[in-house]
Parts: structure tokens; C-alpha cells; sequence
């Protein structure tokens, strides 16, 4: 943490979270809201367990990856320990950061309630369960941004508030945040990526337990990537960084700026938001990939029209294009 601002984060439990557990259907006086939930269209940008995008991993099956399986016996510490369930197989395989920041059906949810990992609270989000879309407000996507909840979040029975008061420091600057910015400019200054770009964004990727058996990430792409030379080419790796950041950063409040001066809000922000089917109460009607709203940012969009009244005052100001 470079610069953090230090805030009750009460507030933001109600608005990321969803209850864990029947009693907390009724939690008062927020409430489980979810207006902070995670798109399919972000979780898409996490990595396969290889440390490479999954439509670019030659290992991972990404044309059935919405198929149901059961979950790899080597994965059950993210899923529930029931070995009858079936999840998609989308959720599994993933890096540990896609577990540790997002909160999903089946999923496991760890924190200072749980003195015992293997009895942590497993979160239930098809509609008739008590995150569901039927029982109270829910995640429309699937997805919570775990992310945003302190491990140290309590549960408080016959409180007013329900959840207990936690202070923590919410990121303003984070040292990864300048690693990417300086590999990010780095890239940019150059002919073609060296030694000098790679050394500020794999602290980051190891940090995150990628690379772990092959030591850098140009090694990690020419064995599992379909593109085995992306990391040797600048434009390859202007696209490694930004996905970087954008996994990295994820929910902190960097990726709208990014986009917009990357020049691809255009690109990213006229897509249909998706998710899985939250009135689903099975297995095979909840994990079906559903087009939840269509977004629409046009040209203007890239700028922010100026008050009419400061034209009215002077009248040089010419008003921001397509405003």
C-alpha cells in the first residue's frame, strides 16, 4: 500500500457481499444490496492456474467451458466438499486471485467466523437458496466482488447492525499499480519488450502465484500459450500488461480510467453485460450464460460536456464534441 484512505467498511460489506448463511437473509438495517457485483465479462479476463487468458491456453478446454463437471479433487479447498455437486467448468482451473477475489455459487468464503478451513461457509446462489434471487437481493450476475470484504468481517446476532464495525485501509495507490504503470510506459518507449519491461510486472505474477513452474512469464507463454511469442513483441505485450492490470487492479476503481485512456472504453463498454441465469434452480438452468443489459458508450463519451452555465459566461468555451 503505497496510499490508502482509511473508512468503515460496513457499508461496502452490505453492498459486495451476500448473506452465508439463512440467518442473514434479514439483516437490517442495510441489508445485502449487491449493487457491487462482478460481470462474466471481467471474470473472462482472469487466468487459467497456467498464468495465460483461457480462450489462449492450449491446455484449457475454453469451447466447453460453460459444460458441468465435478469439482478436480485438487481444487475442492475454492468449492464445496460435496463431491455429488457439478459446477461449470469456467470456475475451475482458474488462477488464485479469480478465488480470492470473487465469491460464486458453490464457491468457499473464509474469514475470521471460521475457525476451520474445511468447515468454511460455502456460498448458495441459485434463486431458491438464501443468496438467491428469490429469497432476497442477489448477485443478477452469479459473481460477488469478495475482493471488497475484509477477512475480519463478523457477524454480530441481535445487533442493530448485524455486521460488526471494520476499519481497514481501501487502496488508493498500490506499489502493483506502479510496477504495471512503469512496465506499461516502459513497453511503450522501446522497440520491442526486454529484461527491463519484464522485471515490474513479474514481482506482480509471482506475487500471484503464477509462473510457478516455469519462473517468468515469456517461459509461461511459449509453453502453454497458443501465441508462444506474445511476450517478445510490443504490441504483445502492451495486451499482457493491460490484462495485468485489469485483473490485478480488479474493483479498486482503475479500470474505467484505463479503458478510456487506452482508447478502448469503445471496444469494452459496448458489450452486453453477462452472467449466469440467477432465476436458475438447478444445476443446469442456473449456469447458463445469460445477456443480462446492453451498455451503450459512444464517441462523446470520452469526454464530459462542459456546464452550461460556464458557456453562458464565456462564450469562447466550444462545447466537448457530441455534447
Amino acid at each position: 500500500m503505497i496510499w490508502g484512505q482509511r473508512q468503515d467498511v460496513q457499508r461496502m460489506i452490505y453492498y459486495a457481499s451476500s448473506p452465508l448463511y439463512a440467518m442473514q437473509i434479514s439483516a437490517r438495517p442495510l441489508g445485502f444490496n449487491n449493487l457491487h457485483g462482478a460481470t462474466m465479462n471481467v471474470t473472462d479476463q482472469f487466468y487459467t492456474e497456467n498464468g495465460i487468458p483461457i480462450e489462449e491456453d492450449k491446455t484449457y478446454n475454453y469451447s466447453n467451458r460453460y459444460s458441468l463437471v465435478r469439482v478436480p479433487k485438487d481444487e475442492r479447498i475454492y468449492f464445496n466438499s460435496d463431491t455429488t455437486i457439478r459446477v461449470p467448468y469456467y470456475n475451475t482451473g482458474r488462477e488464485p486471485r479469480f478465488y480470492a477475489y470473487l465469491g460464486f455459487d458453490q464457491g468457499r468464503y473464509y474469514s475470521k467466523e471460521i475457525s476451520d478451513d474445511h468447515n468454511s461457509y460455502i456460498i448458495h446462489s441459485k434463486a431458491n437458496d438464501f443468496a438467491g434471487a428469490k429469497n432476497t437481493m442477489y448477485s443478477v450476475t452469479g459473481y460477488t466482488c469478495k475482493k471488497l470484504i475484509p477477512w475480519n468481517r463478523e457477524w454480530i446476532i441481535n445487533s442493530t447492525d448485524n455486521i460488526g464495525e471494520v476499519i481497514y485501509f481501501f487502496p488508493i495507490i498500490r506499489l502493483s499499480d506502479l510496477y504495471l504503470m512503469c512496465a506499461e510506459a516502459l513497453n511503450e518507449s522501446k522497440s520491442q519488450p526486454d529484461a527491463e519491461v519484464y522485471q515490474y510486472i513479474q514481482p506482480i505474477r509471482t506475487k500471484a502465484g503464477l509462473d510457478k513452474t516455469t519462473g517468468d512469464l515469456v517461459k509461461t507463454w511459449a509453453q502453454y500459450s497458443t501465441n508462444p511469442s506474445k511476450p517478445t513483441t510490443k504490441e504483445g505485450m502492451r495486451d499482457i500488461i493491460r490484462n495485468e492490470r485489469m485483473v490485478e487492479l480488479s474493483f479498486e476503481g482503475q479500470r474505467y480510467w484505463d479503458l478510456k485512456r487506452w482508447m478502448l472504453s469503445s471496444e469494452y463498454l459496448n458489450k452486453p453485460i453477462r452472467g449466469w441465469n440467477a432465476e436458475g434452480t438447478a444445476e443446469s438452468d442456473y449456469y447458463l450464460e445469460t445477456y443480462i443489459y446492453q451498455r451503450k458508450f459512444a464517441k462523446k463519451d470520452y469526454f464530459w460536456p462542459i456546464r452550461q452555465k460556464s458557456i453562458d459566461s464565456n462564450h469562447k468555451l466550444v462545447q466537448n464534441l457530441g455534447w
